[in-house]
Order: C-alpha cells, then structure tokens, then sequence
C-alpha cells in the first residue's frame, strides 16, 4: 500500500502498521463505529466506489483505519456491504502481499524506511550545515584530535585491549577518522541513497519515464 508518487507520500507510508499476514474478521459491533468516508470516492466513469488514498493525510487515516481494524474487526467500521468489502479487500491485500512476494517485498519495505529516514536527517534544519559539508571537512576536528599525540585519549588507546574500558571509544573514533573506514561508509551511503531514490522514484513508480 505503499505510495512512491511523492516523498511527503512515502513518509506517510511508513505509518501502515506491519502487515500480520492474517486475513480481516468482522469483530463485535461497537457502541461508536469509525467513520471512514473520506477515504472514499466514486469513479465518474464507472459509477463504481473505491477508496482513495491521494494525500498523506489520508494515508495516515488509512494506516489508524488498519490499525483499528486488525484489533478490533471489521464492524468498526461505518461502512455499507459494499464499502465493508472494499476495506476487507484493501486491508488484506496490504497484510499479505508482503508474505506472498516474499523476500523482495521486505527488501522493498526496508529500503523505503531508510529511505524516509536518511531524508528526514538531510531535512532537519539542525543538520543542514552538517550535511552538505565535505566528509573530510565534517570530520576534521576528531582528526585533530586523533592525530595529536599528545593528546591523553590518544595516548591511551595504545594499550587498548579487552580489559580496557575505553577500548570501544577508542574504536569509534578510529573508524570515524580513518580514511578507509569514512570512505567506505560515506561511498556506501551515497551508492545506497542514489540506488534506492532511482528504484523507489522510476522503477517501481508507474507513473514515471525512463529518460
């Protein structure tokens, strides 16, 4: 049920609760059902009704609908016969295509979460300047540090060992300041960010063009 149209849309979609693999039941009829018209429209051309999901708003309602309706049934839901099999349909769809597709739809759903992930970090205002440093430049200061020898935490990750308390410490900033270690990472990242965008955004989105 993922939508790629947008990134305001995917980031939605990481809101739609794990699928269970599990198939919809009805469930007790509440005091107060929940009321889902806004996630419906009607097809001009066929006159038949569907559920649409155009904004991130509304996938965010369909993600609680869902929600609500693996706990508690169907009968949640302030539906006719017809929209309740629509909802049945929909929300079945979403909780075992994942199983029937096997391997590549999880491999898809975790690309999609890093994806959102890695976008919200670039976005956050607090790492702006961070983000469109240079490696080298973003990390210069621990090389500083690291590279003077005079420098006690420097001076004590010589006897690093097992017994060390501060070995782990001394690891991290190793990793962080080693040139193999920052382009191994910072290659990685970019080669993932760039093939993950392009099977997210024309690949599997069938609305785009190859160019």
């Amino acid at each position: 049920m993922a939508d790629y149209s947008s990134y305001e849309m995917l980031k939605a979609s990481d809101n739609l609760p794990f699928p269970t693999n599990e198939e919809c039941f009805d469930g007790d009829i509440p005091d107060k059902e929940l009321d889902v018209q806004p996630l419906l429209a009607t097809n001009k051309e066929t006159g038949k009704m569907y559920i649409n999901i155009d904004t991130p708003e509304k996938m965010k309602f369909m993600s609680k609908v869902i929600e609500l309706v693996n706990d508690k049934g169907l009968n949640v839901l302030d539906v006719d016969t017809e929209e309740k099999e629509l909802f049945r349909e929909a929300i079945n769809k979403h909780n075992k295509s994942i199983y029937s597709k096997g391997r590549a739809a999880l491999n898809d759903a975790t690309k999609n979460f890093m994806l959102t992930q890695m976008f919200d970090i670039i976005e956050s205002p607090e790492n702006q300047i961070e983000a469109q440093k240079p490696i080298d430049v973003a990390t210069d200061m621990v090389k500083k540090i690291a590279n003077n020898p005079n420098n006690p935490v420097v001076k004590e990750s010589r006897s690093a060992g097992p017994r060390n308390a501060l070995t782990v410490n001394h690891g991290i900033v190793n990793n962080q300041v080693g040139k193999k270690g920052v382009g191994i990472v910072a290659v990685g990242l970019k080669s993932f960010f760039a093939a993950t965008n392009y099977i997210n955004s024309v690949l599997n989105n069938p609305n785009s063009t190859l160019e």
